[in-house]
């Protein structure tokens, strides 16, 4: 409330006495929400260690959003040196709790081959879960293994349709991606594509 200024001036150094409350009564939300203030020095004076104490808090109790905000912490290297090892145990936990943006960056991390083994499949399989989740940037870089053939079959028709959900996200980038293939599919296979396009909508929309 203070932090967004709903119904009252913005003030994050009241938010940040609110969420202390409540974070140091076990709620793992606020705790997220504490954890980001002393990350970004909003309201408190900024402590990365403060910060990565309340995100484990919050992580030990499910918090996917903390347990990716901590694959991130160590991904940038905000404690010293940039520990991959430790962004993919706590990004795989983030993923395996429900963190779309999790198993983006996890499959960014098998993609990249940081501090793991490089593989496009596993790429894939993470970004795969994470387009499912809804997430756009995950939809576009699914769509471009496909394209591709990377860790995946090549699919013309699955790329158009996984571009097609992220640029009705706005994301740009998938946007020239819709128009770039769109000049390359056949009217029959434009079609199928979009078939399929309603298929995954549908099947993410029951989701």
């Amino acid at each position: 409330m203070y932090q967004k200024g709903w119904g009252v001036v913005a003030d994050s150094a009241h938010a940040a006495q609110w969420y202390m409350r409540a974070a140091q009564q076990g709620q793992h939300k606020a705790q997220h929400n504490l954890a980001l203030l002393y990350l970004r020095g909003d309201g408190v004076a900024r402590d990365v260690k403060r910060a990565v104490d309340w995100l484990q808090r919050a992580a030990g109790q499910g918090d996917a959003r903390a347990a990716h905000e901590l694959g991130l912490v160590h991904y940038r290297g905000q404690l010293g040196e940039r520990d991959f090892e430790q962004a993919r145990v706590w990004w795989t936990r983030g993923a395996e709790g429900g963190s779309a943006e999790a198993a983006y960056d996890l499959g960014l991390l098998y993609w990249r081959g940081l501090g793991v083994g490089r593989s496009a499949r596993l790429g894939a399989e993470w970004w795969l879960r994470a387009a499912r989740g809804g997430l756009a940037l995950a939809q576009n870089a699914l769509g471009t293994s496909y394209m591709n053939g990377a860790g995946v079959v090549f699919d013309p028709i699955e790329a158009w349709a996984w571009y097609q959900l992220a640029a009705a996200q706005g994301l740009e980038a998938a946007s020239i991606n819709v128009a770039h293939l769109s000049a390359r599919l056949t009217p029959d296979e434009r079609s199928r594509a979009e078939r399929r396009r309603l298929e995954l909508e549908q099947e993410l929309g029951a989701r």
